[in-house]
């Protein structure tokens, strides 16, 4: 399984909170942001492959051997329109008809995948959101399913667009084949962004469009941590590394 971060946006909230360096290597606990993901989530045989701006290899040349030591790397000049059209840029993967994951680099995984790799395994043509239950609408994206049916046939950003749901998406993102996620980003783009940028569940509505299979894969709340903002962060590690 192939697993894509996109890292290279401007962490602007965490600089305004006074960190220095981007947020993929802000310290978080005993080791960076982006090695709490990579050490969090247990997926057998994963490769994994890290979006980067360039400028921040320049800056600090310790994160080129930091990613290496995880997988491969791929660099970007300018700032992508959201983080959609940044793992397209991301070749090796969208070339290939293989399936792949996007996760976050600012997230903290701490539930079994054992269930969702056999999902993935019986269903190949299926794409997979993983959601849990909440309802705020100015920080998530949201997966429509009619009833308890796990079957997707809408995502929405920052809004639930008058059709109330609790589906809320963790930042984990499945997507059965990576010429069909690369096909449908370029159609994405296409249109005008939802606001202000192109968002990755956004792209899962180009899916639908095609007659793609969308499913939903339920956790539990308690099973992973947000750590992208400033509070969040201060929330996990006061959490788990306090003294």
């Amino acid at each position: 399984m192939n697993i894509v971060v996109a890292m290279a946006g401007e962490g602007s909230r965490f600089v305004e909170s006074g960190h220095v360096y981007p947020k993929p290597l802000i310290r978080t606990g005993n080791t960076t942001m982006i090695q709490n993901v990579y050490y969090s989530l247990e997926w057998p045989d994963a490769e994994w492959h890290f979006v980067v701006k360039m400028q921040h290899l320049r800056d600090y040349p310790f994160m080129k051997s930091l990613l290496e030591s995880m997988g491969s790397i791929t660099t970007i000049e300018e700032t992508t329109r959201g983080a959609a059209e940044t793992l397209q840029k991301c070749k090796e993967v969208m070339s290939s008809s293989k399936p792949f994951i996007s996760v976050n680099c600012d997230q903290v995984f701490e539930w079994d995948t054992t269930s969702l790799q056999n999902k993935m395994k019986d269903n190949p043509d299926t794409s997979y959101i993983t959601v849990y239950n909440h309802t705020d609408t100015h920080r998530h994206s949201f997966a429509h399913t009619h009833g308890d049916s796990d079957n997707v046939w809408l995502c929405t950003e920052k809004t639930t667009a008058g059709h109330p749901t609790n589906n809320a998406t963790t930042g984990f993102y499945h997507f059965h084949n990576g010429k069909v996620f690369n096909d449908s980003v370029s159609e994405l783009l296409s249109k005008p962004p939802e606001f202000g940028e192109y968002y990755v569940a956004a792209v899962y509505n180009e899916l639908i469009n095609n007659n793609h299979d969308v499913r939903i894969d339920r956790v539990h709340s308690k099973t992973f941590w947000p750590v992208g903002t400033q509070h969040d962060w201060q929330h996990y590690t006061h959490r788990h590394y306090r003294k």
